[in-house]
């Protein structure tokens, strides 16, 4: 089979299985920075293929062969309250007395820093 451009074999599938089963504190990228060095996988520049390997666990995810982790990001998507939420409110509270003589106004969030 060859998902990502990479011809892979049933025992490539149970090598990753085993790396994620001995090592379930690593994340997808420290999974797949080890993969890329195990398997030699080098861009020409010389950096490893980190990207196309998260792409490439993704699509054996998809596929049902392996079961990778919580992403990093999906701690956002659990959240109650919007992000902008989040950092907005403190300052329309602390500044709410002051904001109703200018009223009706508008916040708009150009960019969240976290």
């Amino acid at each position: 089979m060859i998902v990502q451009g990479k011809k892979i074999t049933h025992k490539d599938i149970e090598l990753i299985r085993q790396m994620i089963n001995t090592n379930p504190s690593w994340n997808r990228t420290h999974l797949s920075r080890e993969l890329c060095i195990l398997w030699n996988w080098y861009a020409t520049n010389g950096q490893l293929k980190d990207m196309a390997c998260r792409r490439f666990l993704l699509k054996l995810e998809k596929r049902g062969y392996i079961t990778l982790g919580r992403s990093r990001n999906d701690r956002y998507k659990t959240l109650k309250v919007p992000i902008k939420d989040i950092y907005l409110y403190p300052l329309v509270k602390r500044f709410r007395k002051v904001l109703k003589y200018f009223c009706p106004i508008l916040i708009l969030v150009t960019a969240v820093l976290i």
